[in-house]
């Protein structure tokens, strides 16, 4: 890798927030990086489909904060389908969620 480059990605991501603007923002970074990503803006319909074919993401991203399902409850359903999915849990407000709770709930931190 040549210094100042950025690495390029091929994963599967599978991207949650109920703010379409951050998902278009986020899911098209990640695009250009060469990952591929299903978005969702309602946690429910992301699990839908994650709850039909879990072996297709690689990692999933999502927010905490959201209004029909809250991000650490999304992360909790995906993680009883499948354990070791890494997810990673966004959110604005630092120190929302003691790490004491994120590990109660099943995540790793």
């Amino acid at each position: 890798m040549e210094p100042g480059s950025i690495p390029m990605g091929k994963e599967r991501i599978l991207l949650v927030d109920d703010d379409e603007t951050q998902v278009i923002s986020i899911r098209n970074m990640l695009q250009r990086l060469g990952y591929k990503v299903t978005a969702f803006t309602d946690g429910r319909e992301a699990l839908k489909v994650f709850s039909e074919k879990p072996y297709d993401f690689d990692l999933v991203i999502t927010d905490h904060m959201m209004p029909q399902m809250m991000g650490e409850n999304l992360a909790q359903e995906m993680l009883r389908i499948r354990s070791e999915i890494p997810i990673v849990l966004c959110t604005g407000k630092v120190d929302l969620v003691p790490d004491e709770e994120i590990k109660e709930k099943g995540l790793r931190a």
